[in-house]
């Protein structure tokens, strides 16, 4: 998990600098693979964070509460994360939900 966790910090951090154009421009093309990036970054850091969590409870160091969760939007960071791979095999995903649906 230290080594993922380090990967991602990184890679997180690089690609926010790339994004941002610190140093100078690149192009759109460019930007949009950072940010591309960026949320795989995070998506690693978070899944690194959920590892740790699920260590925390099977050894009983920790409480589990229930909370909210905004379908549409987890839904949509799906599609988001796993669009781009798709297209590359020449799939196209789509995602159709009602608006203003309640947290589940």
């Amino acid at each position: 998990a230290t080594l993922a966790l380090v990967l991602g910090v990184s890679v997180y951090f690089v690609s926010t600098i790339l994004s941002r154009q610190t140093f100078g421009a690149i192009g759109k093309r460019y930007v949009e693979y950072a940010d591309h990036i960026n949320e795989s970054a995070e998506h690693l850091l978070e899944l690194v964070s959920d590892v740790l969590e699920l260590s925390h409870a099977e050894s009983g160091e920790l409480e589990l509460a229930r909370a909210a969760c905004d379908a549409r939007n987890e839904a949509e960071e799906v599609v988001n994360s796993v669009g781009v791979q798709a297209l590359r095999g020449g799939v196209r995903i789509k995602l159709e939900a009602a608006s203003g649906l309640p947290a589940i």
